[in-house]
């Protein structure tokens, strides 16, 4: 339960963090890393599955980026690709795969409703890329009480 306690913290972090700055710092990724390795005794979770899903996560997303920034759409941030590698060591595929699903859904809502509410809110969110650590709080949030 602790594990879980520190794990959200952090993210509150990363997501205060990356909307302030537009960075994840570097120490939030390998808190978490921890967390998931030591998290893996109870869960009865080898330290072997723990690391090979954080690599399975870095190979796709690492894809999806270049791929992406080769299409001339822009690419993912290199601290969310930390910190879904580092989440995904912490919670597993599965759930991962939730709390991205969900965060992208959170964060398409953000976009129409700014731009439902006002041209000026669109105009301004639509400057810079959107942070996307606090919609993965909100989302792992929402798969912790779930």
């Amino acid at each position: 339960m602790i594990i879980l306690f520190i794990s959200w913290t952090t993210l509150a972090v990363a997501a205060y963090v990356d909307c302030r700055t537009h960075t994840i710092p570097h120490s939030i990724p390998v808190l978490l890393l921890t967390l998931g390795a030591v998290n893996c005794y109870p869960n009865l979770r080898t330290l072997l599955e723990v690391l090979s899903d954080g690599l399975i996560v870095l190979a796709g997303l690492l894809v999806v980026s270049i791929i992406t920034e080769a299409m001339g759409h822009g690419s993912m941030g290199g601290g969310d690709i930390k910190l879904l590698v580092a989440l995904a060591t912490l919670i597993g595929l599965v759930p991962l795969g939730i709390v991205v699903v969900s965060a992208n859904i959170l964060s398409l809502v953000y976009l129409l409703v700014s731009k439902a509410v006002r041209r000026s809110i669109w105009a301004m969110v639509c400057k810079r890329p959107l942070p996307m650590a606090p919609f993965y709080f909100i989302a792992y949030t929402i798969w912790l009480i779930v």
